[in-house]
């Protein structure tokens, strides 16, 4: 089976696999500038009387004439105001609590998503012989993890099409990647096939755990200009993520263990910085928006090919189009017009390519097509138009497949 050069994982999900935080809080302090009332001379002005007179009625035009006038004061004096903020930080409550995985689970559930995954989260026909050979492992331990991760919720899991040889999966939470952080949704994350390989070539689950963290930090941080590759972070901060045996020189071991030649991970360049602070420096190619970009591209080219076929499929006729695309044919129509797509919408569907899937677009498209196009509907907005259709799909349950 081959597997996909990238692939898209929920954040929430590999917060958990890789070991929530515990609970922790922070103090720091906030500056703001305020109008300093005294020094700019606010109690003997007659304007600011006056408005005060009136602070009762602020639609009137005596209140909103005081209000124009303060605006536009000349001797205006601001003063810094520090204020203290107590920021509680509960990754259970933000993500959802269940149980960090050891090494082949994890692995196991983080390589699932490299393999063409539906658009309910199912893997149909996995084979566990190859699962085994590429996390270099035995079949027997395929098994193990995966009832760990049954188990744990992460996962369903089904007999193939050839029993004990082919198992169908359903990733339990992969609709919940794609929803808005309004409806609950706390994002996903584009991995490379080369990085999962890299993670395969740890020594210890520490060591993946804390990678994972810090790649899903790389992705936070990538949206900054101010970003440039580099993560710091204390023992204090990388202890909160791990087990509890995992003291300070636990975690240095970890990190040498990234540069050994058994483990060749080369994700990250670690620095410790004195004995209280470690420096990530991630490798260009591990980059989370460089991931993006190329994912992008090859995506496009994706949609374009399929498109073009499914205009050429159109085109021989409705016989042709129930084997090859059902779901672009409509019973009783003879004429199915080409997709027309000018280039600014195509960047359009592309972009929902990555944030949801290659199925979720072609699969709205389709009831676009069957709508609109068929039906001579003008659409003025299809990108909008394709969203809705995804969104309804995500929000959807279809019960077509069951996983024991």
């Amino acid at each position: 089976m081959v597997l996909n050069n990238f692939a898209t994982i929920g954040k929430a999900v590999l917060h958990q696999v890789s070991g929530l935080q515990k609970n922790y809080k922070e103090v720091y302090e906030k500056a703001s500038e305020e109008l300093n009332e005294i020094e700019t001379g606010c109690y003997s002005c007659p304007t600011y009387r006056e408005k005060e007179i009136y602070h009762h009625f602020p639609d009137s035009e005596e209140y909103q004439n005081c209000l124009g006038q303060c605006s536009n004061c000349p001797n205006k004096k601001y003063s810094v105001k520090y204020v203290h903020i107590v920021k509680y930080n509960n990754e259970a409550n933000r993500f959802g609590y269940a149980p960090r995985l050891k090494k082949i689970p994890l692995l196991l559930f983080l390589m699932y998503h490299f393999h063409t995954v539906d658009k309910n989260g199912f893997i149909i026909d996995a084979d566990v012989e190859h699962l085994a050979e590429f996390l270099r492992c035995t079949e027997r331990s395929i098994h193990a993890a995966n009832e760990k991760l049954v188990e744990y919720g992460y996962i369903s899991v089904s007999n193939g099409s050839i029993p004990n040889k082919l198992i169908n999966v359903q990733l339990k939470n992969y609709k919940s990647y794609f929803l808005t952080a309004k409806e609950g949704g706390r994002g996903y994350y584009i991995c490379s096939l080369n990085t999962l390989k890299n993670l395969i070539n740890a020594v210890t689950v520490n060591i993946i755990r804390l990678v994972v963290r810090q790649l899903l930090e790389d992705d936070d941080n990538s949206i900054k200009a101010s970003y440039d590759g580099t993560i710091e972070k204390t023992f204090t901060e990388l202890r909160r993520a791990l087990p509890d045996y995992c003291k300070p020189n636990v975690i240095r071991r970890a990190l040498e263990g990234c540069k050994t030649i058994d483990s060749e991970i080369d994700i990250f360049d670690i620095a410790e910085e004195g004995s209280k602070k470690v420096r990530f420096i991630i490798n260009p190619d591990h980059q989370s928006k460089k991931n993006k970009i190329t994912f992008l591209r090859e995506n496009e080219l994706q949609l374009t090919k399929a498109i073009n076929h499914i205009t050429d499929v159109l085109e021989e006729g409705p016989e042709q189009l129930v084997e090859t695309y059902p779901q672009f044919y409509k019973p009783e129509t003879t004429d199915y017009p080409p997709i027309t797509i000018k280039d600014t919408e195509m960047k359009d569907l592309v972009s929902m390519t990555v944030q949801y899937t290659l199925r979720h677009v072609l699969d709205a498209l389709a009831e676009v097509y069957t709508e609109y196009i068929l039906n001579e509907k003008q659409i003025t907005n299809l990108g909008g138009l394709v969203r809705t259709k995804i969104l309804k799909q995500i929000n959807t349950t279809n019960d077509s497949y069951q996983a024991a």
